[in-house]
């Protein structure tokens, strides 16, 4: 990938000694130290901006919607005619 764009900031003269200290002894360049981090930072936060764009549902509505998916299952007598005329007709076994 080509790095030909520039970000410039400042900081204090002890934070840009400490981070030169930090890189040197990782055994890299100050730009590859500043950079890995923030990069994989910036990706984190896109896939969870992404995510949360899809996924956003209101608490109250999550919390009734879990609990109607873990509750027990009660029969419904409709449904169960429907399959007993259904099963009579044809030779399928639908339990």
């Amino acid at each position: 990938m080509r790095t030909d764009e520039e970000i410039k900031f400042r900081l204090s003269s002890e934070d840009k000694e400490l981070i030169a200290w930090a890189a040197e002894n990782e055994g890299t360049t100050i730009t590859q130290f500043v950079r890995a981090p923030a990069i994989e930072r910036a990706r984190a936060l896109r896939a969870e901006s992404e995510f949360r764009q899809y996924s956003m549902i209101p608490a109250g509505f999550f919390d009734e919607l879990q609990a109607a998916l873990t509750a027990p299952v009660e029969p419904v007598a409709a449904l169960a005619a429907a399959a007993n005329r259904l099963r009579s007709r044809t030779d399928l076994d639908l339990e």
